[in-house]
């Protein structure tokens, strides 16, 4: 229902655009005012989109994360495949980061990551009880102190329960046994998962 409403409301602002370009052309039969009626009805069309966008985004029960949810981002970081990271990774103590849900450990231990590639899947093992299985994923950033997972198709994370993972018109959907779906808005370009390391591992 709130849908229809954002749905509605786009649609109001799209026809008081039109409504303007209808009575300029009306009043001024030139060639230059037809040109500007085109754009005054792009930039209704516009503004009536990216009402709707964040209308619905707000209906939705979205959680918005900002840039100041996550960890510093390194500069320079290279694109590993999911293979070549899973056989050279290195075993570091560090702190980890995932979009819309609460690490409980602060510090954990990367002990494995492994690669299946019949099914496209990458797992990493951290000590104390933390996994996290993903399917899908394409490259992995890596810097001198952190390694960053962006996209993916759909993964499971281990750690006091469990939660999955999914992908859903942009927003990552986190679903916990006994607990309602959650819905993440993430920032553009900033990663799922992030896991940093100290500078003297």
């Amino acid at each position: 229902m709130k849908k229809f409403g954002a749905i509605i409301i786009s649609l109001i602002i799209l026809a008081m655009f039109i409504l303007i370009a209808w009575w300029l052309y009306r009043n001024f039969h030139t060639t230059p005012m037809l040109v500007g009626n085109l754009l005054i009805i792009l930039t209704g069309v516009l503004i009536s989109y990216t009402a709707y966008s964040r209308l619905s985004l707000l209906s939705d029960d979205v959680e918005i994360l900002s840039e100041e949810d996550y960890p510093e981002i390194e500069e320079g970081l290279i694109y590993a495949s999911v293979d070549d990271f899973a056989n050279k990774h290195e075993k570091v103590k560090g702190t980890l980061f995932i979009a819309g849900l609460d690490i409980t450990e602060k510090e954990l231990n990367l002990v494995d990551v492994s690669y299946k590639k019949l099914t496209d899947e990458i797992t990493f093992k951290f000590s104390p009880s933390t996994s996290i299985k993903l399917k899908g994923v394409a490259t992995i950033a890596v810097g001198d102190h952190q390694f960053l997972v962006y996209g993916f198709e759909e993964g499971v994370v281990r750690q006091n329960g469990v939660h999955r993972l999914t992908w859903l018109d942009n927003k990552l959907q986190i679903s916990t046994k006994n607990k309602d779906v959650r819905k993440i808005k993430i920032p553009a370009k900033m990663p799922t998962i992030a896991f940093n390391w100290p500078s003297s591992h």
